[in-house]
């Protein structure tokens, strides 16, 4: 940073101390993808991702799991995973029984094996074969589970601070049938796990041990291969591995993870061939399906009571040399979906309004190796809602002049379980007609109890004119992040004067 003139030296000067005190991911956020390769002698690569969407190999990419895999064939699609609390990656070795875990650089993206890595896989029968192992964190970053096809069974680890895994009592967990895809609820409260011909649902106690709650049937024309949920955890989605047709189930889950088919469900487009992993957008308004058999990706739009409708143009073919779409994530703002392919390449599409896609420029991107499944740092996280209030709040709903000059203060308001002073990350406060506006002026050093209970609140202020509010808006959105990096959303009636 140069200094235009001595007059604006002691400006320059704070402006380069704010720079060089500000932690580097603040200053610009580095995206990465990164493939499970299930090489004998296991690796993960790694890629960065630039604004375009084009993937560059991480320096020092592909990284040694200390496992084998090989053997994973074409179950657990959702074999990789990024916790959501913390920069931990989580491999499985198909071949080895075994589970790695790496510590990623946020600035690098470049991984690192922590102590005790691979960590072995429980089995319950001393005939264990080989089989495919898939993982998915909790959502608190406190427990990983582990599904093993062959085993039949569910290893829960408990996640220590430096990322080392421990089985937790009690483990493994047996399942009804042979699990593929897993996924756990984002409340935290049920696992899901695809089987042969059914999926199962189990609930999740505070200790991380799971019981079954029962099994319910698809369309009985395919597999389960893959499930999804949705961020209320209110919705779960099946693919089917079937060489018919694009086949999904949807489910309504009850409060105590019962489910209940969708109206409409099982959806058959009549489009693709052979579908597997199933994935929600980050703002659960898409459904991408990987047809591994017709080489295509095929779109949902999903409305509020969760039917599915085929997105104009889908299905969406995938270019040479990928063959077989295996596995699939999207950036954490749905700005891209990344898909594994099993020749050896990753393919990354740019979506569009209402969950189109176009291939982005140099797509697919070759590796060298197999690619059976793929997860994007930072990982897709549900938005915690949090209560906000504009003031004064005595005048609710609050009189905003889009064109004053002055600020607008807003309070994140604390609850019980939720500290707004010491939890929200304030240099990723937005603020205004989306949410997305960069407005933020400042945040008063200590809290205030604004609603009068007893908790004190996080009070941030808003350059008004940056908040890109215009005349008639009826609703102010904030947004950003927790020091963990969660994302935080909320909003508030407002009205707007002059009308």
């Amino acid at each position: 940073m140069k200094c235009p003139g001595k007059s604006l030296l002691y400006q320059c000067a704070l402006l380069m101390l704010a720079a060089a005190l500000m932690p580097r991911d603040l200053l610009a956020q580095s995206n990465f993808v990164y493939t499970n390769d299930d090489e004998f002698s296991n690796t993960v690569s790694g890629f960065s991702v630039n604004s375009n969407g084009v993937l560059t190999a991480v320096p020092g990419s592909p990284f040694a799991t200390g496992g084998n895999g090989g053997n994973g064939g074409l179950f657990a699609a959702n074999r990789i995973g990024v916790a959501i609390v913390g920069q931990f990656l989580f491999a499985s070795n198909s071949g080895s029984n075994s589970v790695s875990v790496f510590m990623i650089d946020p600035n690098t993206g470049a991984l690192t094996l922590v102590p005790g890595s691979p960590f072995a896989v429980q089995t319950r029968s001393i005939f264990f074969g080989v089989g495919a192992i898939a993982v998915t964190p909790t959502p608190d970053g406190h427990f990983l589970m582990a599904a093993s096809s062959a085993d039949s069974s569910i290893t829960v680890f408990s996640i220590g601070s430096n990322g080392a895994l421990t089985p937790i009592p009690g483990s493994p967990f047996a399942t009804f049938n042979s699990p593929d895809g897993i996924r756990t609820s984002p409340d935290g409260k049920f696992l899901a796990v695809a089987e042969l011909a059914d999926v199962e649902m189990f609930g999740i106690a505070s200790d991380g041990s799971v019981s079954s709650l029962g099994t319910t049937n698809g369309s009985n024309q395919g597999s389960p291969s893959g499930v999804d949920i949705d961020c209320s955890s209110s919705l779960l989605y099946a693919g089917e591995a079937t060489f018919s047709t694009t086949i999904v189930d949807g489910y309504h889950i009850g409060s105590n993870g019962t489910l209940t088919p969708v109206a409409g469900s099982p959806f058959q487009p009549g489009v693709g061939v052979n579908s597997n992993v199933v994935l929600l957008s980050p703002d659960d308004k898409t459904l991408f399906v990987s047809n591994q058999q017709s080489n295509t990706i095929t779109t949902f739009n999903v409305a509020s009571d969760g039917s599915l409708s085929l997105t104009p143009g889908a299905p969406f073919p995938l270019r040479a040399p990928v063959f077989f779409p295996s596995g699939m994530a999207t950036s954490q703002d749905g700005k891209f979906l990344y898909i594994a392919d099993s020749g050896g390449a990753v393919s990354v599409f740019q979506v569009g309004p209402g969950g189109t896609l176009t291939e982005v420029t140099g797509s697919p991107f070759v590796m060298g190796s197999a690619a059976l499944s793929l997860t994007a740092f930072p990982a897709k996280a549900c938005s915690l809602t949090v209560d906000i209030q504009i003031k004064p709040p005595a005048l609710a709903p609050v009189s905003i002049n889009p064109g004053a000059h002055g600020k607008i203060p807003v309070a994140i308001l604390s609850t019980s379980s939720f500290n707004a002073v010491t939890q929200v990350d304030r240099n990723s406060l937005t603020f205004g007609h989306t949410g997305s506006e960069t407005s933020l002026a400042m945040c008063d050093a200590d809290g205030q109890d604004v609603n009068n209970d007893g908790l004190a609140d996080l009070v941030c202020h808003f350059n008004t004119q940056q908040t890109d509010l215009v005349a008639g808006d009826n609703t102010a959105v904030l947004k950003g992040k927790t020091v963990t990096g969660r994302a935080i959303q909320g909003s508030e009636a407002i009205r707007t004067v002059p009308q």
